[in-house]
């Protein structure tokens, strides 16, 4: 069973289909450029895709191909580094509004803290 998304895997079968996203993306989109292989960046967002990323490892090491291999556990290393400073910053944020929004009221003599729904 693959991860990468059906529409994704069927779009990246077509060579042309590589050539639009080499044209519009440029040799980012490839790990490997020059053969139009190893496709990291999904057509759509333009954006590097962990499932494509991981695939394209895989496929690597499946043909011992070790430059295509380091050179993808390091955009790994820096995507997943990225997204978990993306995250980071919006758990900050998060745990700032709930702070903020959480207010202490006395009802009937007894304190108690009004939660505010979820986000």
């Amino acid at each position: 069973m693959s991860t990468i998304p059906k529409y994704l895997r069927d779009y990246l079968k077509l060579i042309t289909n590589r050539e639009k996203m080499f044209k519009k993306y440029g040799a980012k989109a490839f790990l490997d450029p020059d053969g139009l292989k190893y496709p990291v960046m999904n057509y759509k967002t333009g954006e590097f895709d962990l499932s494509l990323i991981n695939s394209a490892i895989a496929l690597a090491k499946l043909h011992k191909n070790e430059p295509i291999v380091n050179k993808g556990e390091v955009l790994r290393t820096s995507t997943l580094t990225a997204l978990n400073e993306i995250s980071t910053i919006g758990s900050i944020a998060r745990t700032e509004s709930y702070t903020k929004s959480t207010q202490k009221s006395k009802i009937g003599g007894y304190s108690s803290i009004v939660y505010p729904t979820m986000i």
